[in-house]
């Protein structure tokens, strides 16, 4: 998500991208175990690496066995949903191979992909399985996960203004969602935008519950909505430079706290946005290849894409 984190919660317009050269597969094969098995892998420069199993009951009633209880949970809770749709998919006993060719702790999207993949088996919808896994979500990353381009984003609401001097809003519902299909955004100056790991994975659940007890006006939506809009169109990296810093300080004063540039690279002679649920995962840099790549390097940060590298052509520096 390049734009909106947080808001797009409360309705406001987010500019979102998939990782083109970066996802998950997924294998589904019949099997004489007299149990479903799920086994999952990192495949990364060649190398395959499981890092998650568990076997389940011919009725998914039981976690049989695995190595990570609450990741076979969720598991288990999809295959469920399924399960209670489409019984006959899991008559005969299933093994289930999923391989991520990324390092899974990056926040790329294994969650929504994991999902997407286990609807083009099944044809149940992938983001009623979000909804019963991950509740509160914007569903923004299954959206863009089975669209495959970019999307402007946006959650429908019901809104209640509350009458009090702040104009505050109440919000009571999440869908259906609306999405607006685009062409590849910044393409004047993808050789000056980057993506560098923080080194840390951000909770997304947990940040979700927090925001629950912000409130939110009509005109920060608003603004945010109008930010994505311009950030989309943005002809030059100045005009986006302004756009992200403006959206920075929108982000910080709502959820009271500093930016990132602010709190760890203050020196930084360029932009920077944090990226999704603040603190971790990835930040958004703007700057030449040897800027970029030398500052954040000296700073212990050497996990970084350019926007070509990270959108298009799969390769890191």
């Amino acid at each position: 998500m390049m734009s909106g984190e947080y808001t797009v919660l409360r309705g406001a317009k987010a500019l979102a991208i998939p990782t083109y050269g970066y996802g998950q597969s997924l294998e589904i094969d019949n099997t004489k175990n007299p149990y479903h098995l799920w086994q999952s892998f990192e495949n990364i420069n060649s190398i395959k690496n499981q890092w998650f199993e568990a076997k389940f009951s011919i009725d998914l009633l039981e976690i049989i066995e695995t190595n990570d209880i609450e990741k076979a949970k969720n598991v288990q809770k999809a295959l469920k949903i399924i399960q209670n749709k489409k019984d006959f998919l899991f008559h005969k006993p299933k093994h289930f191979t999923s391989i991520l060719n990324y390092n899974r702790n990056w926040g790329l999207g294994s969650s929504s992909s994991f999902l997407v993949n286990l609807q083009k088996w099944s044809k149940i919808s992938a983001f009623e399985m979000n909804d019963a896994l991950f509740k509160g979500g914007s569903n923004y990353d299954v959206a863009v996960c089975l669209e495959n381009q970019p999307l402007i984003y946006q959650l429908d609401f019901e809104i209640e203004e509350e009458k009090n001097k702040d104009s505050r809003l109440e919000y009571t519902a999440t869908s259906p969602q609306k999405t607006w299909a685009l062409a590849d955004p910044f393409t004047n100056y993808t050789d000056q935008i980057w993506f560098v790991y923080l080194n840390k994975k951000q909770s997304t659940s947990t940040e979700i519950k927090s925001f629950k007890s912000i409130k939110t006006n009509r005109e920060t939506i608003d603004e945010i909505s109008q930010i994505t809009i311009e950030m989309e169109k943005a002809e030059n990296i100045e005009t986006l430079n302004k756009l992200i810093d403006r959206h920075e300080t929108i982000v910080s004063k709502l959820l009271q706290r500093p930016k990132v540039k602010q709190s760890l690279f203050p020196d930084f002679k360029g932009s920077i946005k944090s990226l999704g649920a603040w603190g971790g995962d990835f930040v958004l840099a703007t700057g030449t290849r040897e800027n970029v790549n030398e500052y954040f390097s000296k700073k212990s940060f050497k996990t970084m894409f350019s926007y070509y590298d990270l959108f298009l052509n799969h390769t890191s520096i």
